[in-house]
């Protein structure tokens, strides 16, 4: 459902999440106001009750972001958004996020994780993008940005964790014998 699609690159960074606490969007935003006003960013929020607090969040700290939703968009329009940015952003800590790293991935954008997420930074490689605490948040965004040709994350995805990879190692368990 996830690819790239050629188009041009209106945003520097985007970050789909629920308007809710957990998905941390401050430390995107304080990340945001840290580095150059012409950093541009799109949430993308399916749900959540926060999205006028966010909205306002960042109108306050005079950051250029703009925001879809909620309610949430259908996949081929979250892929056609995706496609928009240059790079995919997860902020959240007490958050499982591989659905949606491996969903950047897919559509070609290398992906910058808070170092401290609970669950998915087994995808965080030197090929699909970089983790990074909150306080170092706007140092990687701008490193990423700067590196663009050094990352492939979908040619990682399709190499690494695609159903036909999980099939095999199912295959292999399933023969292991029990004891």
């Amino acid at each position: 459902m996830f690819y790239p699609t050629g188009s041009s690159k209106t945003y520097d960074i985007i970050y789909v999440a629920a308007a809710q606490a957990y998905k941390r969007h401050d430390i995107l935003f304080k990340a945001m106001a840290r580095l150059p006003r012409s950093i541009r960013a799109l949430c993308v929020f399916g749900y959540g009750e926060m999205s006028d607090v966010l909205r306002r969040q960042a109108s306050e700290l005079q950051i250029d972001v703009d925001f879809v939703g909620p309610p949430g968009v259908p996949f081929e329009e979250v892929n056609r958004l995706m496609n928009l940015a240059r790079i995919g952003v997860v902020c959240g800590v007490d958050d499982g996020a591989p659905a949606i790293l491996t969903e950047y991935m897919l559509a070609g954008l290398p992906v910058l994780a808070n170092s401290a997420l609970c669950c998915g930074l087994q995808y965080i490689t030197p090929r699909t993008g970089r983790a990074a605490s909150d306080e170092d948040f706007h140092h990687a965004v701008l490193d990423i940005l700067e590196n663009l040709p050094a990352y492939s994350p979908r040619q990682a995805v399709l190499d690494n964790w695609t159903w036909p990879h999980s099939v095999e190692k199912l295959r292999a368990l399933m023969a292991a014998p029990v004891f």
